[in-house]
């Protein structure tokens, strides 16, 4: 009771001094042991995140019920998103998560990924077509589409920006029915933008098994049992879902709602860092990007709970 009290108290203070903790359903529903783990990532030199303490969380309008896809606008004002049943493009507040529709690009279809690059924006549909937006301040705007034969199956769910290569990465969640232990990054080249790619990396269950085998720490348990022990009688459940890279050090973060897994490569592929995501927080998550500062941003479909979400985190060090 006495701990009851005090835990109050401490909320109470909190809001008054304007520093409440932020709190939504699904972070009460995670269990102490989960919150233990997550907590316990933020002690690894390669991710300078707290993903159980968000700086901020949104709950967005039901047109982003189901978020696919998430960048920061030109001037980093905003996010901007899409989402995979319809062509239209959504603006994210990011101080308040207000959802104000702007243009609509394509007719309905299956929309995964979003980025912009300088003033031009790139949509990325699961099929391999990409869609090139620009001057978007005028009526009508410009568009332009490049539609990539060999992806066609590959299922792309994933749409970054490499700014270092200038070429958008392309991440392969892969199909239902393929059986293949690896999922590859994909290279679209800026400077030719012909309707072409080339493979960049390759990323699977032997890396992540080579990564994990010598692990200890709690936090790698639950990633152990979804790639060491699990794939023996589940198959392998990796697929990803977003790529960003991270401004300050140029990693990659390649997002895979499968599993609920964050892979943090370096720039040559080697994996530096692997989170285990709370599924309660992050029942779908789809959407990955980064401000100039570090500043992570998440966003997951809804499942259960009505409404998408984007989490915001502060980096730490």
């Amino acid at each position: 009771m006495f701990l009851k009290i005090l835990f109050i108290f401490a909320l109470l203070v909190a809001k008054c001094t304007g520093n409440a903790p932020i709190q939504d359903a699904t972070t009460a529903q995670a269990s102490a042991e989960e919150r233990g783990i997550m907590a316990s990532v933020s002690q690894s030199p390669n991710f300078p995140y707290d993903l159980n303490n968000p700086n901020a969380a949104f709950d967005l309008d039901i047109s982003l019920r189901e978020i696919s896809g998430l960048t920061t606008t030109p001037k980093a004002e905003n996010l901007a998103a899409v989402q995979d049943e319809k062509g239209q493009l959504f603006y994210i507040n990011k101080k308040t998560g207000k959802v104000t529709p702007s243009v609509i690009f394509a007719e309905d279809g299956d929309f995964e990924g979003v980025e912009f690059v300088g003033d031009t924006l790139w949509v990325v549909k699961s099929k391999g077509r990409l869609f090139k937006l620009w001057n978007l301040d005028k009526t009508p705007y410009d568009r332009a589409s490049f539609k990539i034969e060999s992806l066609k199956k590959a299922n792309i769910e994933g749409l970054g920006y490499d700014a270092k290569n200038n070429r958008l990465l392309l991440a392969q969640k892969g199909e239902k029915t393929d059986d293949a232990t690896s999922r590859a990054l994909f290279a679209f080249d800026l400077r030719n933008q012909t309707p072409s790619v080339s493979k960049a990396y390759d990323i699977g269950l032997s890396d992540f098994q080579a990564f994990l085998s010598d692990k200890k720490e709690k936090r790698y348990r639950h990633l152990i049992e979804d790639y060491i022990t699990d794939p023996v009688t589940r198959g392998v459940e990796f697929g990803p879902s977003g790529v960003a890279i991270h401004p300050p050090t140029g990693n990659l973060y390649v997002l895979s709602s499968m599993n609920k897994t964050l892979v943090i490569l370096s720039a040559e592929g080697k994996i530096l860092e692997m989170v285990k995501l709370d599924k309660n927080r992050f029942p779908q998550p789809e959407g990955i990007c980064f401000d100039a500062d570090g500043t992570l941003y998440l966003s997951s479909e809804a499942k259960d709970d009505p409404k998408g979400k984007v989490f915001v985190f502060k980096q730490q060090r």
